[in-house]
């Protein structure tokens, strides 16, 4: 489309005259510029600058192109998705390459300018995309003229080793200087940094193999900043073509540019002395309305650093000024498309700006040091605001500031410096086969990189192996290392038993630890690292990747430790430095952990690749998050000034997160909190909205498809959600996540057999991924077959035991059983097999929180306040406030706990646990009315809710309101019929209420609590009292005795330290006729409580009963009771009895005072025949 013109298309001619960086336009307005093209062998024409049809002339230049020979590897351009690598492991033909070139300069004839190089703002390119051509072009003497350009430099050597030769009177010019910039002005405001073509490059897959550009080089780094230059006064006698006045303006300046341009390139190569003057001149030409529409432009764009192309920097310096002036009116005259389909078309192109000759400037730079320059600002590829250093000290942003010069330069801890040393390896034609194979594959997997070429090479180079050499210790581990990388069946076993087997061996060691971590065991893995860098002190990939492990694990004192001793040795990869802002926040410094960010954000941008960035951006969003935390906290003494800042930190945050996800948008925590604000308000169209935007910026991603899925699920717009669900299924097909988003989908509607099917298909596609494993265990727990659930999970987990997910797994189901069902051992069960998951993986979240949760049911707070406290510190995504107030209530630390619900339920009223919670805390601190208005909000909330009836109940228990707690409680035994503890607080409600033990009801709660005791379940002082109540029951009727000595024996195990347990044993006793076992428990009851009224009453009485009766040991018994109650009925008439036949008025005054306290009693008709008697 004309809006849309194709850039850099790359064609293929017949091979006597290949064209290269055709550039294609649309009509009219967007004419060819630079269509480099190879006329037959006798006179080729290099940079032929065509015009569009309307104009009738051409600018011209005609050349000579060297031969390009990329060693063999020209096919590769035809795929486009080559590493540099390639390029780099090619013929040094093709790391250096020279265009011999003379050009005809015809300055009347007239062309529309398009721009055929270009240089993002703040890209990580940073100075354009190099072609693959060495950009050292070199015409006639114009070298040596330039390095007298400026005779108090030490110039650098060439980088390239070319001879041109240059006819009679064409021109030479050095193609170095015909740079232009791409005005980038039309970026979104939500783009971070100006880097949208390096975004579209890499949304395609222009993404080199390792983490830096490979077209950085050492020289970059003393780049002067670009000035405005204006153009040369002979520019301003061009003659152009008329046009038509809209587009006359716009046209001329565009033609000064481009005249400039090339005098520009012919002076500084061949007449250095007339610098000054043309200097002079644009400083004339800024004071006209043209200039100023130049300066203008240049100077309100994004400042994009250019390459020094050539020797002489100033001389370069001065170039890139006046492509910056060119920059300025040619973006008003052409439209530059943003769409990569523009790079898409061309492959060659996407191949060689990637090419640059890094290597070669590190051996120049050895050779020979540059001279020191100014020093031009850093333009950070992230725009942060200087105002978030204001809520840091500034000693803790120096701290970190001392080692921010270590990012200038690759290292062999980052994909470009472990690059350099393959290639040296390479070029070292001794270096033995089996050690390249190793460290390629090594490296591959250091770098997680199984589709880099050095995976490919390794590849390549093991299957040429001879037997001989394969079976050596050093083909061992080499082939070992290939199979790992290309994850072949049986390699992880391999490697850990190569490693098992050759404890001193530093690379097996590391070779165990790679396959330990592709298994998830992050615990094994690190102490295998731990041990080849002990091993082997110098080997800097395992202190790295031990670091690394253990940050994950927890282990924040070591990981600091090694991070340091390494960025001290001058290592400056990108993840140290951010490795290192996450120890520190993890220990709560957010203002060092900001200053090693910001090292990031002020190194050269060429040194990070996408997966840099996105990284990046994703720990900063984590500083942020913390501070808007602290800030909150705090948020009654902010000032106006903090206020402020603390917005700052929230938008910075997000345009972190949208940078990230841009950039890596597979990332579930990062969108989740991005999503965080709206989805919490509930806000599903605006969270819709910013899933769209990011889907559009980042090209899509799985994980994007089902966040938009799941949020067209809250709007209600169900087909819309289930086409697009599909839509990803076929987007993706060999990713299991959609198939188990769809499958689950038919759980919903209850279409077991087709979700069955989805469930399996997504196994086969990962067999070793646990999702879909654990949603089959999904299915058949609703299906009701909860058995077969366990069992099927149970053998998956003996096929792979090194699962943590999987042990995890397993563990929830028991924790939904106890749940369920209350009872402890299940609780247990899941405890343990939450145990194993974090053996496995101390760093899985989800575990760790699942264990407290676990904890807090078995009333083990203090364990799970470890696990919460440690799941804060490692910056856990999830809200733990109510699994914090839980532990601070069982701690009797109610203030702390009202805190933690309250926070809770400020982000959601209607927090069932967390409503239902708060009540139990006022209930203890004394504040019943307030406990029962949470109590109604939760049952308004959820009226089926058990667990709120039985608090509720309980509370109405407790203020006498027996029959509302009597309805409560049958409602809840109703509801979770499996609790014994529901039904015997039911039989609680009833006895207060007034039902007698005879009560069917009462019978029917009580021995329901009885019969769901487990003999294995643990034992709380509920389930004693169901044995002792349902005992008392019994002990009712004759027939029933035996039940209920069974009953209160079982109660006595349980709780041995309860004297009515012991006195009701003994009165089972006493009606089966047993008196020595009557007195044996009734002195059992007595030794743990001597004051226990029933015990007293029962030994008083056997004792009188005894022949001859013992009547010392009764007075003692009935004596403590009437100090204790002199009201006592059974003691009075116990004493009347003991008297009648010592003395008559002692005798009547006892039986008269038991007749005037129980006149209708038990004993009151003997009472009054004694007294009658007397």
């Amino acid at each position: 489309p004309e809006e849309s013109p194709e850039l850099f298309a790359v064609q293929s001619a017949p091979e006597e005259s290949p064209e290269l960086f055709a550039v294609q336009s649309a009509p009219k307005e967007s004419p060819e510029l630079f269509a480099v093209q190879s006329a037959p062998k006798e006179s080729p024409e290099l940079f032929a600058v065509q015009s569009a049809p309307e104009e009738p002339a051409e600018l011209k230049a005609s050349g000579t192109v060297g031969q390009i020979d990329f060693g063999g590897l020209s096919d590769l351009f035809d795929q486009g998705e080559e590493d540099i690598e390639t390029l780099f492991d090619s013929s040094p033909q093709g790391t250096s390459v020279a265009l011999e070139a003379n050009t005809n300069l015809h300055s009347k004839q007239s062309s529309s300018v398009q721009q055929a190089i270009f240089s993002t703002e703040e890209s990580a390119f940073d100075g354009g995309f190099d072609f693959g051509v060495s950009r050292d072009f070199d015409f006639g003497d114009s070298r040596a003229q330039a390095q007298s350009f400026d005779n108090q430099s030490a110039p650098l050597e060439d980088l390239h080793d070319t001879s041109v030769q240059t006819d009679g009177d064409e021109l030479p010019i050095d193609a170095a200087a015909i740079v232009f910039d791409m005005d980038n002005g039309n970026a979104s405001e939500s783009d971070i940094g100006g880097d949208e073509v390096n975004d579209e490059l890499m949304a395609i897959g222009v993404e080199d193999e390792f983490e830096e550009d490979a077209t950085a080089n050492t020289v970059q780094d003393q780049v002067l900043e670009e000035e405005s230059a204006e153009p040369s006064p002979d520019s301003q006698d061009t003659e152009t073509p008329s046009e038509p006045k809209d587009q006359s303006s716009s046209r001329g300046l565009l033609w000064v540019a481009l005249i400039l341009i090339a005098c520009g390139a012919y002076i500084f190569t061949q007449k250095p002395e007339m610098v000054d003057q043309i200097t002079a001149q644009f400083n004339q030409l800024g004071q006209t309305e043209a200039g100023s529409q130049i300066v203008d432009k240049m100077d309100s764009g994004n400042k994009s650093t250019q390459r020094a192309l050539g020797d002489s920097e100033e001389a370069s310096s001065q170039l890139r000024s006046i492509a910056q002036a060119a920059k300025g009116q040619s973006s008003q005259t052409s439209k530059v498309p943003k769409s990569s389909d523009t790079v898409k078309a061309n492959p060659q192109a996407k191949m060689q700006a990637r090419s640059a000759p890094t290597q070669a400037m590190k051996q120049v730079g050895q050779q020979s040091k540059p001279p020191q320059q100014a020093q031009a600002p850093k333009a950070s590829w992230f725009n942060l605001s200087q105002g978030l250093k204001s809520a840091f000290k500034p000693n803790e942003l120096s701290e970190a500031g001392a080692y921010a010069e270590t990012l200038r330069n690759p290292s062999p801890l980052d994909a470009e410096g472990f690059h350099d040393i393959i290639q040296k390896m390479k070029a070292n034609q001794k270096t033995p086969k089996l050690e390249t194979i190793e460290k390629l594959a090594m490296g591959a997997l250091h770098f997680n990189r199984p589709e880099a070429i050095w995976a490919r090479d390794a590849n390549q180079l093991s299957s040429k192996l001879e037997p001989q050499e394969a079976q050596s210790i050093a083909g061992e581990r080499a082939l070992t290392a290939n199979h790992l990388i290309h994850q072949v069946d049986g390699s992880q076993e391999r490697a850990i038993a190569l490693g098992l087997a050759r404890p001193q061996d530093a690379s097996a060691q590391e070779l165990m630890a790679h396959a330990y971590l592709q298994r998830g065991q992050t615990k094994q893995a690190q102490n295998a690292f731990d041990r080849a860098r002990k091993l082997e002190p110098q080997r800097e990939s395992a202190h790295q990747k031990y670091a690394e492990l253990a940050i994950q694990n927890g282990d924040l004192a070591q990981a600091k430790k090694t991070l340091k001793k390494l960025v001290k040795a001058g290592h400056g990869s990108p993840a140290l430095h951010r490795a290192l802002a996450d120890v520190n926040l993890k220990e709560g410094n957010n203002g060092k952990a900001f200053g090693w960010i910001n090292n990031l954000f002020e190194a050269p941008p060429e040194r990070f690749s996408e997966e840099d960035k996105a990284q990046t951006m994703g720990t900063f969003a984590h500083v942020m998050q913390s501070e808007i935390e602290k800030g909150k906290s705090n948020k009654k003494n902010l000032s106006e000034l903090g206020e402020s800042l603390l917005m700052n930190q929230e938008q910075a945050k997000l345009q972190a997160l949208r940078s990230s996800l841009s950039k890596s948008p597979n990332q579930e925590e990062a969108l989740a909190r991005l999503l965080e604000n709206p989805i919490k308000s509930r806000n599903w169209k605006m969270a819709l909205q910013e899933v769209d935007s990011l889907n559009k910026k980042s090209g899509g991603s799985v994980t994007l498809d089902l966040k938009e899925y799941e949020l067209l699920q809250k709007l209600e717009r169900k087909d819309k959600a289930l086409e697009k669900l599909k839509q990803t299924m076929d987007k993706y097909p060999n990713d299991p996540r959609p198939r188990i988003a769809f499958g689950k989908e038919l759980l919903k509607q209850h279409d077991y057999t087709k979700a069955r099917s989805a469930f399996e298909k997504a196994h086969q596609l990962k067999p070793e991924e646990p999702q879909a494993i654990l949603a089959m265990t999904e299915l058949l727990i609703k299906e009701a077959r909860v058995k077969e659930a366990q069992n099927y999970l149970q053998s998956q987990i003996n096929q792979r035991p090194w699962s943590s997910a999987l042990h995890n797994g397993f563990g929830d189901i028991k924790l939904k059983i106890a749940q369920t069902s209350g009872q402890d051992k299940f609780f247990i069960q899941a405890r343990n097999s939450y145990n194993k998951a974090l053996e496995i993986d101390p760093s899985n979240h989800e575990a760790r929180a699942q264990r407290a949760r676990a904890s807090l049911a078995l009333k083990k707070p203090e364990e799970a306040l470890k696990d919460l406290e440690w799941l804060k510190q490692q910056g856990y995504y999830g809200d733990l406030s109510f699994e914090f107030g839980r532990a601070q209530q069982s701690l009797g630390e109610l203030k702390e706990a009202q805190g933690y619900y309250q926070k809770v339920l400020d982000q959601n009223r209607e927090h069932l646990d967390a409503l239902r919670s708060m009540g139990m805390v006022m209930e203890s601190m004394k504040k019943k009315a307030k406990a029962r208005q949470y109590y109604e909000q939760a049952l308004a909330v959820n009226p089926r809710d058990a667990d709120t009836r039985f608090s509720m109940g309980k509370l109405l228990l407790k203020q006498k309101a027996t029959q509302e707690a009597v309805e409560n409680l049958r409602v809840a035994a109703e509801i979770k019929q499996q609790d014994p503890k529901l039904h015997y607080w039911h039989g609680r409600a009833l006895e207060a209420n007034g039902d007698q033990l005879s009560s069917d009801e009462l019978r029917n709660a009580y021995e329901s609590a009885a019969l769901l005791i487990k003999k294995d379940q643990e034992k709380s002082s509920d389930i004693c009292d169901i044995h002792y109540r349902v005992g008392r029951i019994h002990s009712q009727q004759n027939k029933e005795l035996s039940l209920a000595l069974d009953d209160f024996t079982r109660a006595s195990k349980c709780a041995p330290k309860r004297a009515d347990v012991w006195s009701s044993l003994a009165g089972v006793y006493r009606k089966l006729g047993d008196q020595k076992a009557v007195m044996k428990h009734f002195k059992t009851a007595l030794k743990n409580n001597s004051n226990y009224t029933p015990a007293l009453i029962g030994t008083a009485r056997e004792y009188l009963n005894q022949m001859p009766p013992q009547t010392k040991k009764a007075r003692r018994a009935l004596d403590k009771i009437l100090r204790k109650n002199k009201r006592h009925p059974e003691a009075l008439y116990r004493y009347c009895t003991l008297y009648q036949p010592i003395s008559r008025r002692k005798a009547k005054r006892y039986c008269q005072r038991y007749l005037k306290v129980k006149p209708k009693g038990e004993f009151a008709e003997s009472a009054r025949e004694i007294v009658r008697s007397l």
